[in-house]
């Protein structure tokens, strides 16, 4: 998880001084970069990896399975599903319990939130997934 690595940025409290709650902008080339890195030596040392993203794009997860089905892994992707209503409460939710701990919280827009069916799909296209399930704390939706 990609988020788990901005607070560690050179720069983190000046960008959060200045940005606010708009520092995910500011900070995601940086913790970016360190997920790369460390999914990269992870498949070094053959690592089992578990990638938690949110399809946010479809080219960051089509990445990640590439390289990984470069290195040889066989690969299965994982996605919760939740009705639009519940993602954007669970967003908030997440967003004000890291502004309680740290200071300050992060959203994602409902756009993104939107796109992410589409995004799925294209991963699901592209066939680097050896298997993807859909699931709801209920049900699996798509196996």
């Amino acid at each position: 998880n990609a988020d788990e690595f901005r607070r560690f940025h050179p720069q983190f409290n000046e960008i959060v001084d200045k940005y606010g709650e708009n520092y995910p902008e500011h900070t995601a080339a940086f913790s970016g970069a360190v997920a790369e890195r460390v999914i990269a030596l992870g498949t070094e040392k053959r690592l089992n990896l578990a990638v938690e993203g949110t399809f946010r794009t479809a080219q960051t997860p089509i990445s990640t399975l590439q390289l990984l089905k470069d290195n040889g892994y066989t690969t299965q992707v994982y996605i919760k599903a939740e009705s639009a209503e519940v993602a954007w409460s669970n967003t908030l939710a997440r967003a004000e319990a890291e502004r309680a701990m740290n200071g300050t919280g992060r959203t994602v827009s409902r756009a993104v939130v939107a796109q992410m069916p589409g995004n799925v799909d294209t991963v699901y296209q592209s066939g680097l997934a050896d298997s993807m399930k859909v699931f709801t704390a209920s049900e699996t939706i798509f196996d």
